[in-house]
């Protein structure tokens, strides 16, 4: 399956690595982010890997996943590709 990435999750992903870049440095924040890809050609390769997410829209197409524990991301399952909605940190409220 190809992957495509939302506008607000692109956007999420670059305050995340301009994040790691300012306060630590670029090898770290392009360990973060490619550690961001890894885990969406996860979910290309099996789109139910995560569970459900949970939301008002009560999909049964949209699921949660994990990046090492820091990071959640919402992700949409269409017929031929996954859509990455949002990236979040799992301290914060969604």
């Amino acid at each position: 399956m190809k992957i495509k990435i939302a506008l607000r999750a692109a956007k999420q992903m670059e305050d995340i690595y301009a994040y790691y870049v300012l306060n630590e440095s670029i090898n770290r924040a392009d360990k973060v982010i490619n550690s961001f890809f890894d885990a969406f050609e996860a979910c290309a390769q099996n789109p139910y890997i995560f569970p459900k997410a949970i939301s008002t829209s009560d999909s049964h197409h949209i699921r949660k996943g994990v990046i090492h524990s820091t990071y959640t991301f919402r992700y949409h399952i269409y017929k031929h590709h996954i859509r990455i909605i949002s990236i979040i940190h799992g301290k914060r409220n969604i």
